[in-house]
């Protein structure tokens, strides 16, 4: 079995990459050389192209129209197939490539009772008045049952809108802690190594998997791994303004914006290290992501290159 690589391992994932583009029908003479270059640059750069080679074929091959077409359409294929080309990459040691995969459909859950996909926005209502609205590319299991209000957030943004009148918390479980309030709105945010969470006007409760435990007042956010809960500076309304379909951000790197448009655009967007700490204030619409590219290219000292719609590039100017 090959050696599994970190998701977040910035060479295999620039293979992987290398690996889309050049497959895609799009690729230039230019864009084949300019891989060679960087695979000849460093040793882990080609040790990662091998492991990704022995399994998919070689990498530098520019490709076909038909080659964009089977590109796009693993893309976009049913989940049952995705899953397949997931596990797949997983057992070869191409975690980096399943993450690409997981971009256009999410696969962290395939059984959870509610996920959202790219750039949709979803609605959930409870008996009692409450209502979950779900990000993009989120999963979620209902567990209301009874008297019971409760959740499970595998992946994803989530806002509770918790009714009162009831002495029975909303409960929101994830892998490192629990989120509860008896009313009030509160987000949470689960990454892969963290949740982040923010009270707009509830008295949030946490207890994580240590037993750590916190209360949050209006206004107040924290970061929660399994063994730890920290403080963390916050803007309440701004960062959940995703529900209304906007992106507002204030003295943010451009790095937290891709982050959030990638929720929002099929397909790739690549951001040069060298423009990833710029700092973006602003309010962008994130359903017309053109919009938004187009916006940071004017504004910003960066130069954006749209190969096909599926593939962004973002380099400092």
């Amino acid at each position: 079995m090959g050696r599994r690589e970190d998701v977040s391992d910035p060479v295999a994932r620039q293979a992987i990459e290398w690996m889309v583009l050049l497959k895609s029908g799009e690729a230039t003479p230019q864009d084949a050389a300019e891989f060679e270059q960087w695979r000849r640059a460093d040793a882990s750069h080609d040790a990662a192209c091998q492991r990704i080679e022995r399994t998919l074929g070689r990498i530098g091959t520019v490709g076909t129209e038909g080659g964009s077409a089977a590109v796009r359409s693993a893309l976009i294929a049913p989940s049952s197939r995705r899953k397949i080309i997931v596990r797949a990459l997983s057992f070869v040691g191409l975690a980096a490539g399943a993450g690409l995969l997981r971009h256009q459909l999410p696969v962290d859950d395939l059984m959870a009772d509610t996920r959202t996909s790219v750039g949709q926005r979803k609605t959930l209502k409870f008996a009692d008045g409450s209502a979950v609205i779900l990000n993009a590319r989120s999963a979620m299991d209902l567990k209301s049952a009874g008297t019971q209000r409760s959740v499970r957030l595998f992946h994803g943004q989530m806002l509770a809108r918790v009714a009162s009148g009831t002495a029975v918390p909303f409960v929101v479980h994830t892998d490192m802690a629990d989120v509860a309030a008896n009313a009030g709105q509160f987000s949470v945010q689960h990454s892969d190594d963290a949740i982040r969470v923010l009270s707009l006007d509830a008295r949030v409760r946490i207890r994580n998997r240590a037993g750590q435990t916190h209360q949050l007042e209006r206004g107040q956010g924290v970061e929660v791994t399994a063994q730890r809960i920290a403080r963390v500076d916050c803007s309440p309304l701004a960062d959940t303004a995703w529900v209304d379909g906007v992106l507002q951000v204030s003295d943010k790197p451009l790095a937290d914006v891709v982050v959030a448009l990638r929720d929002y655009r099929p397909g790739i967007i690549r951001l040069d290290s060298a423009a990833a700490n710029l700092r973006v204030s602003g309010v962008f619409p994130l359903d017309d992501t053109d919009f938004v590219l187009d916006a940071l290219a004017q504004t910003m000292p960066v130069v954006i290159q749209k190969t096909t719609a599926y593939w962004v590039s973002i380099h400092a100017a």
